[in-house]
């Protein structure tokens, strides 16, 4: 196999990877949407909890996914961020 061939596999690997991770964020997003979350504390804390405990539990245990707690965080705060965005409940 050409080294060439190898790296797109690779690449395209991570992108089914990426895609599968991007699908479990919006069902858990979509398992925590209540009427007027974005004006409910409580269950914005919920949600946030939620993706820290995908991050946590199924990324780095699981998965073996292991980034530094900086980069989940600002994972976490765009995820959030685009959920507010594209789930107005």
């Amino acid at each position: 196999m050409r080294p060439e061939n190898n790296v797109f596999h690779v690449t395209a690997e991570f992108s089914v990877e990426a895609a599968s991770i991007a699908l479990e964020i919006i069902d858990i997003i979509k398992s925590h949407l209540i009427v007027d979350i974005w004006s409910n504390e409580v269950a914005q804390n919920k949600l946030h909890n939620a993706i820290d405990d995908y991050f946590f539990d199924v990324l780095r245990d699981e998965r073996g996914v292991d980034l530094p707690v900086e980069v989940l965080d600002d994972l976490e705060l765009k995820i959030m961020d685009l959920a507010r965005a594209r789930f107005a409940a």
